[in-house]
C-alpha cells in the first residue's frame, strides 16, 4: 500500500511537470516564484513550531502574540526563500563556463523588488523593502563572480533567517537548526525540480534582458 501511494504520487507529480506551462515572461516567473517562496517560507516555519510545541500547540497557535511572532518570521522567510530562488534561477539560466556575466541582473532584480511591491510592507518592518533589494543586488554580483553554487548551499541564507526569526524553538540549537535547515534544502531542491522543465533558456533569458 505504501509503495503504491509513492508511485501514485511520483505519477502525479511527474505529469504536472510535463503540463508545467513555461516561464517565458516576467509574469509567469514572479507568479511561479512567488507561490513556491510563499509555500515554503510558511510550511516550514509552521511545521517546525508544530512538532516543537508537540501537544502544547493547539493553545500556541490560538494565541494572538504568539500569531504575531510567527508572521514575523513568515516574512522573514519569504524575503530570504524569495532572493535564494531567485539565484537558483539565475544559476540555472546562465551561459556554461562563464562568470561575470551580469546579463540577468537587471531582469531578476526587477523581478524580486516588483514581487516585494506587490505586499503591504507589514508591521515588523515600517521601512519596506528597500534594504531587502539592495542586498539581494549586492548578492547577484558576488554570485555571477564564480561559478554556480549547489542549491544546497543558495539555501543556506534561507535557512539561517527563518531559523532567527522563528517565535520558539526546543532548546537544542544544533538540532533545531538542522530541522529548519533540512526543511528548506528540501523545499529548495523541490523548487529546483520543478523550475527546470518550465525554464525556456533562450526565451527565459531574453524576458530578463540577457
Amino acid at each position: 500500500m505504501e509503495f503504491t501511494s509513492g508511485l501514485r504520487r511520483y505519477i502525479a507529480d511527474t505529469v504536472r511537470r510535463w503540463r508545467a506551462e513555461p516561464l517565458t515572461d516576467l509574469e509567469s516567473l514572479k507568479i511561479f516564484v512567488s507561490e513556491r517562496a510563499a509555500l515554503l517560507a510558511q510550511r516550514a516555519s509552521r511545521e517546525f513550531c508544530r512538532n516543537s510545541l508537540g501537544h502544547y500547540g493547539q493553545a500556541a497557535f490560538g494565541d494572538e502574540a504568539f500569531q504575531a511572532a510567527l508572521q514575523v518570521c513568515r516574512w522573514e522567510s519569504f524575503v530570504t526563500v524569495l532572493a535564494d530562488m531567485l539565484l537558483v534561477v539565475e544559476s540555472e539560466l546562465r551561459s556554461p563556463g562563464t562568470v561575470e556575466d551580469a546579463s540577468l541582473n537587471a531582469g531578476l532584480v526587477r523581478v524580486y523588488a516588483e514581487i516585494l511591491a506587490q505586499y503591504p510592507p507589514p508591521p515588523s518592518r515600517p521601512d519596506g523593502w528597500g534594504g531587502d533589494i539592495a542586498v539581494f543586488e549586492a548578492r547577484l554580483l558576488a554570485a555571477i563572480a564564480k561559478p554556480p553554487r549547489p542549491v544546497q548551499k543558495i539555501a543556506i541564507r534561507s535557512s539561517k533567517r527563518m531559523f532567527e526569526t522563528l517565535p520558539v524553538k526546543s532548546g537544542v540549537h544544533d538540532a533545531d537548526y538542522q530541522a529548519v535547515a533540512g526543511a528548506v534544502k528540501f523545499g529548495m531542491l523541490s523548487f529546483l525540480q520543478d523550475l527546470r522543465p518550465m525554464l525556456r533558456g533562450a526565451e527565459t533569458r531574453a524576458a530578463l534582458g540577457g
